[in-house]
């Protein structure tokens, strides 16, 4: 996915490694929940101004922050 490592659940990609850090592919309440937390935005792979409008980079560096929401993210999926 991407060339990135992922997680795809019947060939559907929903979560990937970037740099170290996560990338959500999440919808409605969710997304609006992982854009509010610290250091997360739009995912932009190719950095070039063109970010994905499902998809939600956050940052490794607040772990600790998300890792809850992370769990709801996942089991939800």
């Amino acid at each position: 996915m991407f060339g990135k490592y992922g997680v795809v659940v019947n060939g559907n990609a929903f979560l990937c490694l970037f740099n170290g850090d996560f990338v959500f592919k999440l919808e409605g309440e969710n997304h609006a929940a992982a854009l509010k937390l610290k250091n997360s935005a739009l995912w932009d792979p190719g950095s070039m101004g063109r970010p994905m409008k499902e998809w939600v980079h956050v940052s490794e560096k607040n772990k600790k922050d998300f890792e809850p929401e992370i769990k709801d993210f996942i089991i939800i999926l």
